[in-house]
């Protein structure tokens, strides 16, 4: 299965001369790709041999990205509304492609109302949603990010509203799948019950959960919540020697995988298919040393070059475009791939960054490049290396 992953916002907004405008273009702000843009755009998608679209999360959200929810239940009027986003699902699925939309389960904006609610007061009945360490100020979040609270998926509540959530994507636009943000943060119980509910509506449902632990350190164990059933003792040793053998970014990939490898087979027992992290590591340590060598790939996984958290994989190269068909021919030999929007006609970075520095991520997120379509050498060559 190839699957394409679009970041909406960056992606069109549907009017062509607006997109011609933006193309290439970044910012911290919206900038006004929308689901009508990827509507118009689903013939293109398809051109490139792709089976599906990864779409990021689309509810409304107090950035740009979408992973700082405000309500579930949404969609934010930047990207459109439910109509339109029914009416995508339909004619995709037309066009035999799958949509699978991104869902964070693990944690909400701050500006969340349910989240607010809670902080103003102890007698909330979305209190419990939460966990906080002293309140008002200080609670669970994801890794570092206070703007970011951790939902309490062990409260009963709270879990029923999520799954309830979830529940209503599919039955009312018949999604295929979700990407899952940040798989590590709930508890198995919850995976459990969500497996279930998805799986009882539609027997193919999709999963790409993403595991990953760049730049954890100790004091982030307390939100990795899978660990209630984990043995912890093996897990915070694998930790430590990743901590003295990491380097310093995605870009470099990581000398020391077994985390990832680790966590992944205990993951196992509930998901069947992943977002491979420990094979793209293993993929962009070849690139930053220019060399390349044959790899097997997981079956079950799903493999990528690069994705919107992530330096682009032709700067990486130093924008050595051969050498990139040659890294894309080696992930074609993957049954399932993940192409990152633009990656097909070589987009890449003006300057390098650090993917953990707060908002340097926006260098790997512009604008779709429609610029750069016509006579596009590498496009024709993606076209011929992925053709069916």
């Amino acid at each position: 299965m190839k699957v394409y992953q679009i970041l909406v916002d960056r992606f069109s907004t549907g009017i062509e001369s607006l997109d011609l405008k933006l193309s290439n273009q970044t910012s911290k702000e919206w900038m006004g790709g929308n689901l009508k843009g990827i509507l118009k755009k689903l013939d293109y998608i398809k051109s490139l041999s792709m089976d599906g679209i990864w779409l990021s999360p689309i509810f409304k959200s107090s950035t740009y990205h979408g992973y700082s929810v405000l309500d579930f239940k949404k969609v934010d009027e930047h990207f459109g509304n439910e109509k339109i986003f029914e009416k995508l699902v339909k004619e995709a699925h037309k066009k035999d492609l799958k949509i699978i939309l991104d869902f964070v389960f693990n944690h909400v904006s701050k500006f969340h109302p349910f989240f607010k609610s809670a902080q103003r007061n102890k007698q909330s009945e979305y209190f419990d949603w939460f966990v906080f360490e002293e309140w008002p100020n200080r609670y669970l979040c994801f890794l570092d990010f206070e703007e970011l609270p951790k939902l309490n998926l062990r409260n009963e509540d709270c879990k029923n509203y999520i799954l309830e959530v979830s529940e209503y994507w599919i039955e009312n636009f018949e999604i295929d799948g979700y990407r899952i943000d940040h798989a590590i943060g709930p508890p198995f119980e919850f995976w459990k019950e969500f497996i279930k509910l998805c799986k009882k509506i539609n027997k193919d449902f999709l999963f790409l959960p993403e595991i990953l632990f760049m730049h954890v350190h100790e004091k982030h164990l307390k939100t990795f919540w899978f660990l209630d059933s984990v043995n912890s003792k093996k897990f915070k040793r694998l930790m430590k020697k990743r901590r003295k053998g990491e380097i310093s970014g995605w870009h470099e990939g990581s000398k020391n995988v077994e985390l990832e490898k680790f966590t992944m087979k205990i993951f196992k027992k509930y998901f069947k298919n992943f977002l491979d992290f420990a094979t793209n590591f293993e993929i962009r340590k070849m690139a930053k040393k220019r060399s390349m060598k044959e790899m097997e790939f997981d079956e079950n996984n799903f493999h990528f070059l690069d994705n919107h958290d992530m330096q682009r994989f032709l700067w990486i190269l130093k924008n050595d475009v051969e050498l990139f068909l040659k890294f894309l021919k080696l992930l074609s030999k993957a049954k399932n791939v993940v192409i990152y929007y633009g990656t097909e006609i070589g987009m890449t970075q003006l300057k390098d960054f650090c993917e953990y520095k707060s908002y340097a991520d926006v260098e790997a997120r512009r604008f779709m490049n429609w610029k750069n379509l016509k006579n596009n050498y590498i496009l024709e060559e993606f076209k011929k290396i992925f053709r069916s």
